[in-house]
């Protein structure tokens, strides 16, 4: 019963209490960031929009609670320094094609996906971050990807989502994204929609 009554009070919240703090583009399509409205405390929880390599589910994304946000964006900043010494070292040595696996610890996230018509939420998500080194006609790519891998329903270990993906090409890429994540973002947006409400007081 508890499991049921946390499942919904979380669907209830994606659905209803978000806000779009910011978007990106992420492999030509338009993604969000969006947060809840922080409470009393100034807490909030992040949903950040993803790609999903599932063809039955495009919908999904990391949700990234309040006390791991600070923790997510280091681990982003050390991952993107790895990144960037590598692709030195790859541009000095025209390497071309690589595919290896960046450690940096992160936080434990969480993931949600729209299975048909109903969201779904699995509350451990691992991520893996790699840089992948590709050439096609004769231009190499120097990706940083961080993915998921599968993520299942709390509620039902047969509803599955095979992968989210977040792809950047550049150091500048990775910053700009993490820039997306910052408090003064949500403060922002939460105070202007209070300011414009308190214009219509009944």
């Amino acid at each position: 019963m508890k499991k049921i009554i946390l499942t919904f009070f979380f669907i209830y919240s994606f659905a209803y209490s978000q806000e779009t703090i910011s978007q990106f583009n992420i492999l030509d399509r338009q993604l969000s960031v969006k947060a809840v409205k922080p409470d009393e405390k100034g807490a909030y929880d992040l949903y950040i929009d993803g790609y999903s390599l599932d063809a039955s589910h495009e919908k999904v994304g990391l949700l990234v609670r309040y006390k791991k946000i600070e923790k997510f964006k280091v681990s982003l900043q050390n991952a993107a320094k790895k990144y960037e010494e590598w692709y030195l070292v790859a541009k000095e040595n025209q390497v071309k094609e690589l595919d290896k696996s960046i450690e940096a610890s992160q936080p434990r996230v969480e993931g949600y996906f729209l299975y048909y018509d109903e969201w779904k939420f699995d509350f451990s998500v691992n991520l893996t971050y790699r840089m992948k080194i590709s050439e096609n006609n004769g231009t190499v790519d120097y990706a940083f990807i961080i993915t998921t891998g599968e993520l299942t329903a709390s509620e039902n270990q047969f509803m599955t989502l095979d992968n989210i993906a977040f792809v950047f090409y550049s150091v500048d890429e990775i910053n700009d994204f993490i820039s997306l994540l910052d408090r003064q973002l949500v403060l922002d947006k939460f105070n202007s929609k209070d300011n414009k409400e308190d214009l219509f007081k009944d």
